[in-house]
């Protein structure tokens, strides 16, 4: 009984103490967030009892409503764009201002190991934030950049779901890859940019010039961009998501003639005879078939964001999960990513120690599209079933020498790749005394991919471009071809970091150690022949035919870098500002003589609007800052591992091994040894200038730029013997240019209580130049190298040296293209071309009476594709709860070599067997394909790229709901130009043999999108 007692009075006393607190007396708090300007509400704002998780987000009328105890005093305001404040609680309800980041010269850039605020930088750095991106289909991370900061360039080559966009930063810099940027996400240097969902992207920050990117040394000769994702905010957990369903369809397709104008284009061809009826594929078969049409179909895209971060004034988390299911247009194709990140931050030891942690993790499954059937779709006749005319109800069999039937093609070939990716990062940073900072950090990669293709056994199945490299051998008995790779990076270095403030100067030290380890391992297998028995890829062990030197193969390499590296930041009385970079890499990757480099860089700054005799006398100009430096950066991507070494391979053939009677793989030297390769090293010179007007209502850039690129890396062909034993090396002999300007405008144009309208734009010019391809090779050998081919076209009977059409030329652009010239047509629809004879006259001859040499010795002529300029401008509407952006790209004064117009144009030797372009008739050409500048043609454009609509819902007083948007919006929507491709954005940014070609085989049409989305955040 006494038990009993006591055990009631300690549950009353347990009671008590912990329930009595929670009765004790609270206070609501009400009030309205507004901006301390204009007194528009600031919707979305976070309201924090200080020193708690206590919070709210305030309404689209700027309206919060808080519950706290009797005795607090203190709230927290934060708001992106905004500086964070704190308010003291009295009589509700309470009007709160906040401040705006004046002209935004406050907010935060973040550069190579560290960060620093935009009115300090001194390189050239250009910030696009979330509050810029297009909202609507953005399955890609790159198509939030798109067009967003000048001096970036982003393209794709087609439509395709799993086609990788092209990047460059101010140009071309280099002839043997190595020209994309270098991706930094969350301190993660080397990141793919594709492992990270779009909705978790905070911003970028593009690193444009040496001066701002040498931190990064041998990895920056294409540019840096940095990339922050979202992280969690002190205050009560905040849960959004984020939705869209979207349709896609062709936004062009080629126009070939349709039944009607092909019948009437083979009787003008054949002297009134009618194109005979049958079943032949070189017959009328009594179709109307738009072939394109018939492999295309609308493609269906899903994604969905959910995620929830939060924290407190010590901690903060965030995590998210993104799944996106993109149906291409080309059937049988799309792509299906599942995309997880985990952001974490704790501060300990008396906020001494900071802990950051990052997770992410990227599942996708793909269907690829092999661009042979578009090819094929180009090349089959509109009078031509899909079906086989004679009624058994299977798809046609189509062999004519440069086509097949393409809806087999990709219905029954399986070509299929998954990849699994994992990416983690670890930082501490220790205060070891005020303004000394240690931060070792750790960070790891791995990713795994798997890629099948399986080919039936089936006579309507033609060759594929195999995208993993097989030998599809035994056509129509069945083909499989499997590959695997596994990639691991690994880093980890520490920083030791100094900042101090005395009197008016500042100063900030960093110096950095850092080590990083690469491994690549794969395999891949191919094997033919099923016995005409359908055996998948999962039972490669029953085909016939592997054979062992062209089937078989595997690889297991890796590299090392090594660095060191510092940073001074030194500014006197926020007027004059200095920074200086130096990075030391070394890597194994290298010729053995050169296997370390040094990159320096330096840049100033000169804030002039801060001066005494600017200040008062100028009241509309709020900053203006100079700005100029210089720098070196190298390019090691352009290096695979093992390129410096003597390799021996098999070149695929056997031989008769009399001793053990087998036949053996032959072995011999595939490449020869450079101990004397080296990085290319880019040194850069950048002018600038920046300035802000009318309290920050307008805010602009401007830069001019120099950029030289020496050891170009370039395969050159060497004389075998004792010294070489392949006929190529891989050799550092040459140079380039990039010089150009870079401008940007943004501001407010209208601000009322109710209408705001925010424009954007730049514009960049950037002129390429090879300037040099002579020099020594290993060994002393000279190569007086003015010139090299690099590109062919083709076409249904063309042939010759006169397809050899891609150059590299000393002082010409990246992507040049040498061309007969157009004269025009005889009588008989004959093209003519012009023929010069020595003393300079010229005369009309056809094609059999060029003279096709050497170039500048013959009648070809060089031709550039490289626009003039590039820009882009976007324009944000509000109206009350109404939202409107309009984003629109383009270029001008660009130019590509039309192939698909080259080959279909011709009706005589064509109609009957091939489809014939629908402008074939007003073209008038007779002739066999030629190349010449007659398809050397414009493809300047201006792009309606996106248009979104969207609506803010008033919620108050929603238990549930702080705020819901839904937007309408439009992607890729027209395209201005007078170009006749396919689309012309042609793969002008491209090194190699196909830049400036518009090839058959990129006619994979972009795509047209509609979308409706969501967003929603739960309190």
């Amino acid at each position: 009984m006494q038990f009993k007692n006591l055990l009631k009075v300690s549950c009353l006393a347990l009671f008590c103490f912990f329930a009595l607190p929670a009765l004790a007396q609270n206070k609501t708090v009400t009030g309205k967030v507004i901006d301390s300007k204009d007194g528009s509400p600031l919707i979305g704002a976070s309201v924090v009892l200080k020193g708690t998780t206590n919070g709210a987000l305030t309404d689209v009328n700027g309206d919060f409503k808080l519950t706290v105890p009797s005795s607090a005093t203190t709230l927290v305001i934060t708001y992106i764009g905004y500086n964070r404040k704190e308010f003291a609680i009295t009589a509700s309800p309470m009007t709160l201002s906040m401040d705006a980041q004046s002209n935004s010269l406050n907010e935060v850039l973040v550069v190579g190991y560290g960060t620093v605020r935009k009115k300090d930088a001194t390189g050239a750095v250009t910030k696009v934030s979330s509050g810029d991106f297009v909202q609507g289909v953005t399955t890609d991370p790159l198509q939030q950049l798109q067009g967003k900061a000048a001096g970036v360039v982003i393209s794709t080559n087609s439509g395709d779901p799993n086609a990788p966009a092209i990047v460059r930063v101010r140009g071309t810099a280099s002839l043997s890859g190595g020209n994309d940027p270098l991706f930094v996400i969350d301190g993660v240097a080397g990141a793919d940019i594709h492992s990270v969902s779009p909705n978790d992207i905070e911003d970028f920050t593009v690193l444009k010039d040496a001066s701002a990117a040498a931190i990064y040394g041998s990895r920056a000769g294409g540019g840096v961009i940095m990339v922050t994702t979202k992280q969690g905010k002190a205050g009560k957990a905040q849960v959004s998501y984020n939705a869209y369903v979207a349709s896609e369809a062709p936004e062009n397709l080629i126009k070939f003639m349709d039944r009607s104008q092909y019948l009437a284009a083979y009787q003008s061809a054949n002297n009134g005879t009618s194109m005979p009826t049958g079943t032949s594929t070189t017959s009328d078969q009594g179709a109307n078939t738009n072939w394109f049409k018939a492999i295309t179909q609308t493609g269906f895209t899903q994604s969905h964001n959910l995620a929830i971060g939060g924290g407190t004034e010590q901690s903060h988390y965030r995590g998210s999960m993104t799944y996106i299911d993109q149906q291409g247009i080309a059937l049988n194709s799309g792509r299906k990513s599942l995309d997880g990140r985990f952001n974490f931050d704790q501060k300990a030891l008396d906020d001494k120690l900071t802990i950051t942690m990052n997770l992410n993790y990227n599942h996708t499954n793909s269907s690829y599209t092999d661009s042979i059937a578009f090819l094929d779709a180009a090349a089959v006749p509109t009078v031509i079933q899909v079906r086989d005319p004679s009624g058994s109800g299977e798809y046609q069999y189509i062999n004519n020498t440069q086509e097949n039937n393409p809806v087999p093609f990709l219905k029954y070939i399986q070509n299929t790749g998954q990849i699994d990716k994992i990416v983690g990062n670890l930082k501490l940073d220790y205060v070891l005394a005020p303004g000394l900072t240690l931060s070792p950090y750790a960070n790891g990669t791995r990713a795994n991919s798997t890629s099948h293709i399986y080919v039936p056994s089936s006579d309507l199945l033609g060759g594929l471009n195999d995208r993993i490299g097989a030998f599809i051998t035994d056509q129509g008995h069945g083909d499989v071809d499997n590959a695997s790779t596994t990639e691991t990076f690994e880093t980890a270095g520490v920083l030791l970091n100094y900042k101090r403030t005395f009197g008016k100067s500042k100063l900030n030290l960093l110096g950095g150690y850092e080590f990083n380890e690469f491994n690549y391992t794969g395999f891949h297998i191919s094997a033919h022949d099923s016995y005409d028995v359908n055996l998948p890829y999962e039972n490669i062990g029953a085909y016939n035919n592997v054979a062992p030197v062209t089937d078989l193969s595997s690889y297991d390499y890796g590299y090392k870098l090594n660095s060191y590296f510092g940073r001074v930041e030194y500014s006197f009385n926020d007027k004059y500002y200095i920074t200086g970079n130096v990075r030391y890499d070394w890597s194994n990757k290298l010729g053995l003589n050169n296997q370390s480099g040094v990159f320096p860089s330096g840049s100033l700054a000169w804030v002039i609007s801060n001066e005494d005799f600017l200040k008062g006398s100028t009241p509309w100009l709020t900053s203006l800052k100079l700005r100029g430096g210089y720098g070196k950066i190298g390019d090691q991507d352009a290096i695979s591992p093992l390129k410096s070494q003597l390799l021996f391979g098999s070149n695929g053939l056997l031989y008769y091994d009399a001793t053990t009677g087998k036949y053996l793989p032959a072995d011999f030297s595939i490449q020869n040894q450079n101990s004397f390769l080296r990085w290319e090293v880019k040194s850069t010179t950048d002018a600038a200038i920046d300035f802000s007007l009318f309290g920050g209502r307008l805010n602009g850039s401007f830069d001019y730029y120099s950029s030289t690129t020496n050891h170009l890396l370039f395969n050159y062909g060497v004389p075998t013997g004792s010294q070489f034993f392949v006929g190529t090396i891989l050799a550092n002999v040459g140079s380039m240019t990039n010089k150009g300007f870079d401008f940007s405008l943004d501001g407010t144009v209208i601000k009322s209580k109710g209408f705001t309208w925010r424009a954007a734009g730049n514009i960049s010019f950037n002129r390429n130049k090879v300037t040099d391809l002579a020099g020594t090779l290993p060994g002393g050998t000279q190569t007086n190298v003015t010139y090299a081919q690099v590109g062919t076209t083709s076409g249904l009977g063309v042939s010759g040296a006169v397809t050899q059409i891609g150059y590299l030329a000393v002082g010409y652009p990246v992507g040049t293209l040498l061309l007969p010239q157009y004269a025009g047509k005889d009588g008989s629809g004959n093209q003519l071309f012009w023929h010069y004879a020595a003393d300079g006259t010229r005369t009309e001859v056809l094609a059999a009476g060029l003279n096709i040499g050497s170039p500048g010795a013959d009648d070809r002529r060089y031709y550039t594709t490289d626009p003039k300029f590039n820009y882009g401008i976007t324009n944000t509407f509000t109206y009350k709860r109404f939202d409107l952006n309009l984003f629109l790209r383009g270029s001008y004064g660009s130019h590509a070599f039309n192939e698909v117009g080259m080959d279909y144009s011709t009706i005589a030797g064509k109609v009957g067997t091939y489809a014939v372009l629908a402008s074939a008739t007003a073209a008038g050409i007779n002739s066999n394909p030629e190349p010449s500048s007659y398809w050397w043609q414009g493809t300047s454009f201006l792009k309606i790229q996106s248009a979104t609509l969207g609506y803010n819902f008033a919620i108050s007083d929603n238990r549930y709901i702080s705020a819901a948007h839904v937007y309408i919006a439009g992607n890729n929507l027209y395209t201005f130009t007078g170009y006749k491709g396919v689309d012309p954005e042609v793969n002008s940014n491209v090194v190699g043999g196909e830049a400036g070609i518009d090839t058959r085989t990129s006619l994979y049409p972009r795509t047209r999108e509609l979308s409706f989305g969501v967003n929603v955040t739960l309190k």
